[in-house]
């Protein structure tokens, strides 16, 4: 009764979004609620701690969580007003004018980049809006840009999940980042061929860009390797998304696509731009690239994420709960926002006009707010209320020694909930190095397997899909998104199942 209890909330989730399809700014309000109720009634809660925890949630995805994202859609209105947008479309069709290597080099090269750098939904969102002005159908923009957005997540946000990881746990961040590297390898080359058969709707007319596809895949893989295992974690999605999506240019150059598959037949005509537009184009990003790495100077930041310039707010959610810590200046959101005012000035964008976008990407946003809100507020309750724990413990009683084939899902529940591979290493890291302690496995290789199954759980969390719909236009059809990017779930952590189970 108690692992039924603990259930509904995430079956209301999937049965609601999945199978019947409804908005999920309705949805998710409604498993905050029935959870608030479960926690305060059936698992007798203080209703005091409980209402702290929903609100130590709501505030946590206030900042930085829709600060991100709202820097993110942002910086593409702003990009569309300005006709920057225009000139960055054109230079990536130059490249080539196949749509299935578009969807490769946007989502899995330049938003697997976004995501190692600033994570928080930055990696669907501008990529998304990128397909979008290229052509693509919101819906495959919306699913190619979320099955895209996993295998970065495990070191994304300069390797924030296994760092994470292994303050939770206690296992050496270096071995966590190897096994977790090792753990993606065969996930890093699989992804790449997913996105060329869902932008072409089947795998047998993604055909001739499967080599290009396998080539940017392992040189993701293979970097990401050498680079978590000389490193450590917080290069090594940057690096692989770079490498991928030089290796993919530079085959793309030598042996180019003899029948491109374009998502319209019209004529694409190749304007040339000079470097001054090019450089007035991308300025908003590029500025963004250099507050990143200013910010990310350990003296500087040190500076930006002390006091008087962060914020620490104890919510006294339950006896041993952190207080959020607010990191005004350092966070992705205020830095994309920065960069977006600042690059489109470069743009010769006025003062008005910037204002006048920044108000009608709030207004555009405001169902995903209500969403993001409610989702992490509910993760808050169950995780205080002791509901997510006894899900997992259900799973690891019921498997015994199988456990390591259903570990990553473990993971992937985890980001289901929160939306976050290092929220997921939270909730479920010491419980898989436990779990791996009973069963006499290797814990480190365990305890990884959360990191990865959470990048797999990222595609079909509701906080994805809110952002999704929102940038592609297609707020309230997150059900039909869910049900499209759940197979690609499933068979991910199938995979990955396998594999740690017979290397465990």
């Amino acid at each position: 009764m108690n692992l039924l209890a603990a259930s509904i909330p995430i079956l209301i989730l999937v049965i609601f979004l999945g199978f019947f399809k409804k908005p999920a700014f309705k949805v998710v309000p409604a498993a905050l609620i029935i959870s608030f109720l479960l926690a305060v009634i059936y698992f007798h809660k203080p209703a005091v701690s409980m209402t702290r925890a929903a609100a130590e949630g709501m505030l946590l995805a206030l900042f930085p969580i829709i600060w991100v994202i709202i820097g993110a859609v942002f910086t593409y209105n702003l990009s569309l007003k300005t006709g920057a947008m225009e000139v960055i479309k054109n230079q990536i069709s130059s490249v080539s004018g196949d749509a299935r290597a578009q969807a490769i080099l946007v989502a899995f090269g330049f938003g697997g980049f976004m995501e190692s750098v600033a994570g928080f939904g930055t990696a669907v969102a501008i990529p998304a809006s990128i397909l979008i002005s290229l052509g693509f159908n919101p819906m495959t923009a919306a699913v190619v840009c979320l099955v895209a957005n996993s295998v970065p997540v495990a070191f994304g946000g300069l390797g924030l999940p296994v760092i994470t990881l292994s303050n939770i746990t206690g296992i050496e961040t270096a071995i966590l980042a190897k096994y977790t590297a090792v753990q993606l390898a065969s996930m890093c080359v699989l992804v790449p061929v997913a996105l060329a058969a869902i932008t072409a709707s089947s795998l047998r007319k993604a055909g001739d860009i499967l080599p290009a596809a396998l080539v940017s895949g392992l040189a993701y893989s293979l970097i990401q390797i050498v680079v978590a295992f000389t490193m450590g974690p917080e290069l090594a999605a940057i690096l692989g998304s770079i490498g991928a999506s030089a290796v993919l240019i530079a085959y793309l150059r030598i042996f180019p696509i003899k029948e491109e598959f374009r998502l319209n037949h019209a004529e694409i005509r190749y304007e040339k731009h000079t470097m001054a537009e090019s450089l007035q184009a991308w300025a908003p990003y590029i500025v963004l690239l250099i507050l990143i790495a200013i910010t990310r100077i350990p003296s500087v930041y040190a500076i930006l994420t002390a006091k008087p310039l962060a914020m620490f707010l104890d919510m006294k959610a339950a006896a041993g709960a952190k207080p959020l810590k607010f990191d005004f200046l350092a966070t992705p959101g205020t830095l994309l926002v920065v960069s977006a005012v600042l690059g489109s000035l470069f743009q010769k964008a006025k003062i008005r006009e910037i204002a006048s976008v920044f108000g009608s990407t709030i207004k555009q946003l405001a169902h995903s707010i209500v969403t993001i809100m409610s989702i992490v507020a509910m993760a808050k309750i169950m995780g205080y209320g002791g509901m997510i724990m006894i899900v997992a413990q259900a799973i690891s009683n019921t498997t015994g020694t199988f456990y390591p084939l259903v570990a990553p899902a473990v993971g992937a529940l985890g980001t289901f909930l929160t939306g976050s591979d290092a929220s997921s290493n939270i909730l479920f890291g010491q419980l898989q190095e436990t779990i791996a302690s009973n069963i006499n496995a290797n814990t480190a290789w365990i305890a990884s397997s959360n990191t990865t199954g959470a990048t797999a759980g990222k595609m079909i969390s509701p906080q994805s899909l809110a952002i999704a719909t929102t940038t592609t236009g297609m707020t309230g059809q997150e059900g039909a998104i869910f049900s499209k990017t759940l197979i690609y779930c499933l068979i991910y952590v199938a995979v990955l199942g396998l594999m740690i189970y017979a290397y465990v």
